[in-house]
């Protein structure tokens, strides 16, 4: 039988690539490849779940699901398209997330100085993110506010305000009282009709104003006692005239003029209105639209003293025939009516006037000797014989003159309105 030889060429399979079938590897070798092994075990990282300690990365597109990392860095983790799901813990501010598991749908993230952002929920429909000065708050949207002052006072200017209107009207003045005449004298007239008071109103920026503001309400002037019971001609007592409604130092209100008395003659007018610059009747320019008007004219002519914002006239009085119609004001106070004068023959009585009113139509205080119940409407003059005057209606209304009476004490004259104030804040 014949001998063979089996010869292997080991320098050629030595010489191999690292990987190719049949490569000798060498002792040194096996090192080599398991610190490749390593490496790439190290930079590759793909973990389901677990726990990694003392982890430092450089990942820039880095998927970590279910990672819990006792210590350790992850540096410039780019997140151009990685992802990290169920993270353990809420990442804090200091790392760039909000402290939060999550935020309620709606609410507002806030910071608070020193750790996990704060959340302010929306509150009710209609509320404004406002500041305390210290940190913010879900509040009501400021609504303007309305002060209302029909007596003296104080205004508070309320916080956060940048704007504030006021309106002031004057008292009206207070109607004159009737004579007291005999029958078969020539002269008995009522008492005149007080003025009504004037309108002002003016805007300010609320740093324009002081914190406080005292205001002043205008009394009603006070109407006129008849002429006393006995023979004879006595006249009656003219009126006061209404005061004025100021608003501090900032705006004023002139009051309307007081109706005179029924007098010794045959005609009595009425008292002036309140003027806007400037006390009763002056400047008494109807056509202005602004000044008081004048009293009633001889003979009494209601279509001539009406006024815009000032005051409107009282309506004056005579013998022998009603008494005339208070002036009105669009919104300035209307004037009173006069008092019913007296017929001289048999001393026969007449209608009072009634007071003016807002609309240019007399009326508007009601009929003859009615209080001018409505805001600014000057009150009825009294009628029949020796009736008094009506009251003036609130804020501005004149008071209406006493009727004359021909043999006992005249009527006495109507108070006029108090004043008014309004202030508008917002």
């Amino acid at each position: 039988m014949a001998n063979y030889t089996k010869t292997t060429n080991f320098a050629a399979k030595d010489s191999l690539p690292s990987g190719s079938a049949g490569k000798i590897i060498k002792g040194t070798e096996h090192d080599t490849e398991y610190n490749n092994i390593a490496t790439a075990i190290s930079t590759k990282l793909d973990a389901a779940s677990g726990t990694v300690t003392n982890l430092t990365g450089t990942a820039n597109n880095l998927t970590v699901i279910n990672l819990t990392a006792t210590s350790g860095t992850i540096t410039n983790m780019g997140f151009s398209g990685g992802t990290i799901v169920n993270l353990a813990s809420d990442l804090a501010v200091a790392d760039g997330g909000t402290g939060l598991s999550f935020a309620t749908a709606g609410s507002v993230l806030l910071g608070n100085g020193s750790g996990s952002l704060v959340t302010i929920s929306p509150g009710a429909t209609g509320n404004v993110l406002t500041s305390t000065g210290i940190t913010w708050e879900s509040a009501a949207s400021p609504a303007p506010k309305l002060s209302e002052f029909s007596s003296t006072g104080t205004w508070t200017k309320p916080a956060g305000t940048t704007f504030v209107m006021v309106e002031c009207w004057g008292a009206g003045g207070g109607g004159g009282g009737g004579s007291r005449t005999s029958t078969g004298q020539s002269n008995g007239p009522g008492g005149g009709g007080g003025g009504g008071g004037s309108y002002t109103f003016r805007l300010f920026k609320a740093s324009d104003l002081s914190s406080t503001v005292s205001v002043t309400i205008g009394a009603g002037g006070t109407g006129g006692a008849g002429g006393g019971a006995g023979g004879g001609f006595a006249g009656g007592s003219s009126g006061t005239a209404g005061g004025n409604t100021t608003f501090g130092s900032y705006l004023s209100a002139f009051g309307g003029g007081a109706g005179p008395g029924g007098g010794n003659s045959t005609y009595n007018t009425g008292g002036t209105g309140g003027g806007v610059l400037s006390a009763a009747g002056a400047p008494t320019s109807d056509a202005s639209g602004f000044g008081g008007a004048s009293g009633s004219s001889s003979p009494p002519d209601a279509a001539t003293y009406g006024a815009g914002f000032g005051g409107g006239a009282g309506g004056g009085s005579t013998t022998n025939a009603a008494g005339t119609a208070g002036g009105s004001a669009y919104q300035g106070g209307a004037g009173g009516g006069g008092g019913a004068g007296t017929r001289p023959n048999d001393g026969a009585g007449f209608t009072g006037g009634a007071g003016g009113s807002i609309t240019g139509a007399s009326g508007g205080g009601g009929a003859a000797d009615t209080a001018g119940v409505t805001f600014r409407f000057g009150g009825g003059g009294g009628s029949s014989l020796g009736s008094n005057g009506g009251t003036g209606g609130i804020a501005a209304g004149g008071g209406g003159g006493g009727a004359g009476h021909s043999s006992t004490a005249g009527g006495t004259g109507g108070t006029g309105g108090a004043g008014f104030c309004r202030v508008y804040s917002w």
